[in-house]
C-alpha cells in the first residue's frame, strides 16, 4: 500500500510548475529550464524533476494516480507539457515509495493531481514597462 504523502502543495503556481517544484529542498536534482540556454542533453526548456538528489531515472512521476508516459531516452517525464492551470496540486513522497511502486521510485514519488471540473476558459497575463522614463511638467 502507498504511503501518504510527505508534502502536498497546492496552487499558486507562478509559471512553470517544474521551475515552482524545483525550489523546494526535496527536489535538488532536478533539472528545470534557466532562460531560453539548451541543457546538456540539447533540450530547451525541459522540465525534469529528481527527488533526494538520486536523479531523475530513480524519480516516479504519476499524473492522477497513474504513470505518465516518458518522451525521452532518458526514461523521464517533462512535467512542462502539463498546462499549468490544469494542476490542482502534487503529491510529494520522498521515502518508502520503492515497495510500493518498484525501482523506479527509489528517490520517490511525485502524484500530479490535474482539476477534473475545469470548464471554460483560463487565462494569465503579465505586462509592464521596463524603461519607463518619468518627466515633470512645471
Amino acid at each position: 500500500m502507498p504511503r501518504s504523502p510527505s508534502r502536498i502543495c497546492r496552487k499558486p503556481w507562478p509559471g512553470n510548475i517544474g521551475i515552482s517544484l524545483a525550489q523546494l529542498p526535496e527536489f535538488s536534482g532536478s533539472r528545470v529550464p534557466q532562460g531560453n540556454a539548451p541543457t546538456t542533453t540539447g533540450a530547451t526548456g525541459v522540465s525534469i524533476l529528481a527527488l533526494r538528489g538520486l536523479g531523475a531515472g530513480r524519480t516516479l512521476t504519476l499524473v492522477n494516480g497513474q504513470r505518465a508516459v516518458s518522451q525521452n531516452a532518458s526514461n523521464t517525464f517533462d512535467v512542462s507539457l502539463l498546462p499549468t492551470p490544469l494542476i490542482q496540486r502534487v503529491e510529494i513522497v520522498t521515502g518508502g515509495a520503492s515497495a510500493a511502486y518498484g525501482s523506479d521510485a527509489v528517490g520517490g514519488v511525485v502524484n500530479i493531481i490535474l482539476d477534473t471540473k475545469f470548464e471554460g476558459l483560463k487565462g494569465h497575463c503579465r505586462g509592464g514597462n521596463h524603461h519607463v522614463r518619468r518627466q515633470r511638467i512645471l
